[in-house]
């Protein structure tokens, strides 16, 4: 019995040992990531004037999806033919000829969506459909999101051997969960039609190199869009070049810091990756963290709606656990059944109107286009219509969503004997 207590006793001692060891190696690299900051910020005040707008919006991924679509849509006026996208696809099959398949890929008259079935660049053509997902701000992968959105297109009535993928992540290190490609894991698709392209590596290069030279000069405002986001591009990654010197100040730092300035290449790989390792999990920690805060919003979003709207249903989904988070408001108004309401699901926060809380499917009768055209909102299944936000404007734009329903009435339910739309007031 006393060798089972010493034993356990030792094991305790042994896990503290562990747990200190890595609290002083997370302050250690916290006073790293301090210098490297003081530096940063000392280097960036000494840089020449320079200004990007799309830097000063803070182009969140929908932007950058929306920028891409833009540039791929390109048709020119008299060939009337989509040079930038056969370009686009011209360089996935030079470069990437191992995935024979992308050799099939004929574009004729495509039709490219954004945010379309919440998938962030679709392009469908006669013959083919390409799935793009987004992820140059790095965001994680919702569950079973690549099936979904393979799902979704089959449902178009696309053909399985005729759908393709593309991953973008900002570098080439970041992989799409397994989770994410769900009953199509190491099927055909993942096999022979999808790509793992990075914007630093491939979305980039290609741009400057491929695009950006070829672009006649008098597509003046073509010529000056592609010259923003490639000097945007080059600034998240820090390759501008107005940048060496403040990123040779960066580098000694760390050469110092690490201190292999002078020492063997063998031995510095090892120091480097070591450090490389702990800044990964430092950020895996800011990430949890990040979570957590982020719905820690929704504890006092809550508190919000049910003070300034006593007399509705508040309707909530949500927890440190959860993968996909929703909170509102249920309306019921007659036969109208529906809710407005706030998702989060990781990857993006969002608002509007949708059958959550309310009824298994969309109610067809009910009409929202005035308030779906006024704040631009996309629809789906499962959203009669929605709008990507931020976290510091959800609760607003929510808020503003219910006054504007409830207050203006502005949705309406089409009368299917008579074929006519009649307000909800009618049927109060």
């Amino acid at each position: 019995m006393k060798s089972e207590q010493l034993s356990f006793e030792s094991a305790i001692n042994f896990s503290n040992r562990l747990v200190d060891k890595r609290m002083n190696s997370m302050r250690t690299l916290f006073m790293f990531f301090d210098g490297f900051g003081e530096i940063y910020q000392n280097e960036k005040k000494k840089l020449p004037f320079h200004i990007n707008i799309i830097d000063e919006l803070r182009a969140d991924e929908n932007a950058h999806s929306r920028i891409l679509a833009k540039f791929l849509m390109y048709e020119d006026l008299i060939s009337r033919e989509y040079d930038i996208f056969k370009s686009f696809i011209g360089y996935l099959v030079e470069n990437y000829n191992n995935k024979k398949d992308f050799q099939k890929i004929e574009v004729k008259w495509p039709t490219l969506t954004v945010e379309k079935e919440r998938i962030d660049l679709w392009i469908r053509d006669s013959n083919y459909v390409l799935i793009v997902e987004n992820k140059v701000q790095n965001a994680g992968d919702q569950y079973k999101q690549l099936e979904r959105y393979i799902d979704t297109s089959k449902n178009y009535g696309y053909k399985e051997e005729d759908i393709y993928v593309l991953y973008l992540p900002p570098t080439y290190e970041k992989e799409p969960d397994t989770e994410s490609w769900g009953k199509y894991y190491e099927t055909d698709i993942y096999n022979n039609r999808y790509l793992k392209l990075s914007f630093r590596d491939d979305i980039l290069p290609w741009l400057k190199n491929d695009v950006l030279h070829n672009v006649r000069i008098k597509e003046r405002l073509l010529m000056s869009s592609l010259e923003q986001y490639i000097d945007h591009l080059e600034g998240k990654f820090s390759l501008r070049t107005i940048n060496d010197k403040m990123n040779m100040k960066l580098q000694e730092f760390i050469k110092e810091n690490l201190e292999i300035t002078n020492a063997e290449p063998e031995y510095s790989l090892t120091k480097v990756l070591e450090k490389k390792e702990e800044v990964e999990d430092a950020l895996n920690q800011l990430k949890q963290l990040e979570h957590s805060i982020k719905i820690d919003h929704f504890k006092k979003w809550e508190r919000c709606l049910k003070d300034k709207y006593k007399d509705f249903d508040i309707v909530n989904n949500w927890s440190q656990g959860n993968k996909t988070n929703y909170l509102g408001v249920k309306i019921v108004e007659g036969e109208s059944i529906f809710s407005l309401i706030i998702g989060y699901d990781i990857q993006s926060i969002y608002y509007g109107i949708s059958r959550h809380f309310a009824t298994d499917a969309k109610d067809n009768r009910l009409n929202f286009e005035e308030i779906i055209t006024e704040l631009n909102l996309t629809k789906d299944d499962n959203w009669y219509g929605y709008r990507i936000t931020s976290f510091e404007n959800a609760y607003m734009r929510l808020s503003a969503l219910i006054d504007k329903v409830v207050n203006r009435k502005q949705y309406q339910i089409k009368d299917t004997s008579i074929g006519e739309d009649i307000s909800v007031n009618q049927i109060k």
